[in-house]
């Protein structure tokens, strides 16, 4: 299904064809000043300002906000090596104080450290949204 008026070749077509949309070569469109002239602006071109404006926010809280995320990827890892010995140690003491066979079982020992970065990433997802709700406040009506 072609329409009649489509600027691009179709298969049969020769590449070189012209889209019908475009004027003759050597003409510019009618919609277009002359060249070397400037296209006249709408009437509202007078309320833009091309100067940069600052940005939203304090700098004070982005400056906090990043210091603190970049703190908590840097103690992460020693999170989860203290947290994978406390799991570690709390496994052990209940095995040897429960009934429970000699060999530490691998899945019970797997499924606490996904447990803990669970917990961590958790830790850090409600960190950001408390965050995200004192940086951006409710606006009001």
């Amino acid at each position: 299904m072609s329409d009649e008026r489509s600027p691009w070749p179709e298969d049969q077509q020769p590449q070189d064809q012209q889209p019908q949309d475009l004027p003759p070569e050597g003409q510019q469109p009618q919609d277009l000043p002359p060249e070397g002239q400037q296209p006249a602006l709408p009437a509202f071109a007078d309320e833009w300002d091309d100067e940069p404006e600052e940005p939203a926010g304090s700098k004070g809280v982005a400056i906090t906000v990043a210091l603190g995320t970049f703190g908590f990827w840097v103690v992460l890892p020693v999170l989860v090596v203290v947290g994978v010995y406390s799991m570690l140690t709390v496994y052990a003491i209940v095995k040897a104080v429960g009934s429970a066979p000699e060999q530490p079982n691998a899945l019970a020992i797997a499924l606490g450290i996904v447990g803990l970065i669970t917990l961590f990433v958790v830790i850090i997802a409600v960190a950001i949204s408390l965050i995200g709700r004192t940086a951006n406040p409710k606006r009001r009506h």
